[in-house]
């Protein structure tokens, strides 16, 4: 079955992922008997679904967001910091999820060694799709910060997002 209203992957597939197998369009991670493919991603490494569990229902769509780190454009400006992206998927059965835009990348928040990560996504009395996430949890390296969390605001279902802004502590 798709996911429900409640959304959490670990409540419906269990808590562990038997595997995740790379394919020419994108990751295939299998739950259990279940098999979810992720398509038409930009090119990275590292592809992390745990930790964004969340499954937002909307009118037309599921929503869901994985971690990926990218390069190019998408990375931190300072070579030395290896830092994830944030990756928004769309369904319409729960299992087929199509690549749809970036949440936040490396980027966006140079000052974060982990880069945006563990997420979660809510829809607001407007209508608009809130991604809150974590930055730096301090077990970052080197320094091991500890940072406010960020948001980002999408106002087409997950297609475009807001640029990253700190949330006050």
């Amino acid at each position: 079955t798709a996911p429900n209203a409640t959304g959490r992957y670990s409540e419906i597939f269990g808590e562990s992922i038997d595997r995740i197998e790379m394919s020419l369009e994108g990751p295939m991670v299998h739950y259990e008997q279940h098999q979810l493919s992720y398509i038409g991603m930009p090119r990275g490494h590292g592809f992390r679904q745990r930790g964004s569990g969340d499954a937002l229902r909307l009118p037309a769509c599921w929503l869901t967001t994985a971690m990926l780190y990218l390069g190019d454009k998408h990375a931190n400006p300072d070579p030395s910091i290896n830092a994830m992206s944030l990756l928004a998927f769309r369904s319409v059965d729960g299992f087929a999820w199509n690549f749809s835009g970036v949440v936040a990348d490396a980027a966006s928040v140079p000052h974060a060694q982990e880069g945006p990560n563990e997420n979660t996504l809510a829809v607001l009395r407007n209508g608009s799709v809130l991604c809150v996430f974590r930055v730096d949890g301090g077990d970052g390296h080197p320094s091991h910060q500890m940072l406010p969390y960020h948001s980002s605001v999408s106002n087409d279902a997950g297609y475009t997002w807001s640029v990253p802004r700190s949330l006050p502590l």
